[in-house]
């Protein structure tokens, strides 16, 4: 039997894979927080630190 757990990282996999990030936002919560040196350079103004829906689909 596979877990919800399993399932959702499957999505998460398949959604990445596709490039569909609508897939992978669609289970974080509005005011997800997200840290990466990399969305520092890819959105200046977040200095790395991501914390929003809107601004995770940006980066």
């Amino acid at each position: 039997m596979i877990s919800d757990l399993q399932a959702f990282e499957r999505q998460l996999r398949d959604a990445r894979s596709k490039r569909d990030i609508e897939v992978a936002l669609a289970h974080l919560a509005e005011d997800v927080r997200f840290a990466s040196p990399v969305a520092g350079r890819v959105v200046p103004e977040t200095g790395g630190v991501v914390s929003s829906k809107g601004t995770l689909r940006r980066y």
